[in-house]
């Protein structure tokens, strides 16, 4: 999350905020870091937002190519799967199906498709908090 944006939400809600960036850390530190990213820049770029302070850097070829994933050959079919949930989830949380989590499936165990949802889950609202905060903090 953006320095400043952290520091008006410290000053309004220390404890809140302590747990909201301690949570965020603990379901990035949960999940593929690379991928991660990657779905990170896509929620972003898909809400109007950017990722402000990037935990892990990105290849910016893949950065380049991101607004077309689907045919490029620079994404592996594991990242092709997890920026697909990430659309899906982005757009309509409620329509997820479970052939969308079937294919997380095909690349990581039950425990790591959850951690995955769960560490999407937490970028959403953070990356959302943070566009919100930036206009009215």
């Amino acid at each position: 999350m953006d320095g400043a944006v952290v520091e008006r939400l410290r000053a309004l809600h220390p404890e809140t905020t302590a747990s909201l960036l301690a949570t965020e850390a603990e379901a990035a530190a949960s999940t593929d870091p690379s991928i991660l990213q990657l779905c990170h820049h896509r929620l972003a770029h898909m809400l109007g937002g950017e990722v402000s302070s990037p935990a892990t850097a990105v290849d910016p070829a893949k950065l380049a190519a991101l607004d077309s994933w689907w045919d490029s050959p620079l994404f592996t079919d594991a990242e092709r799967a997890h920026l697909a949930f990430t659309e899906q989830y982005v757009l309509s949380v409620g329509s997820i199906s479970d052939a969308d989590v079937d294919k997380l499936l095909e690349f990581g165990s039950p425990r790591q498709v959850y951690d995955f949802v769960n560490a999407l889950f937490v970028m959403d609202q953070v990356q959302r908090l943070e566009m919100v905060a930036r206009v009215v903090l």
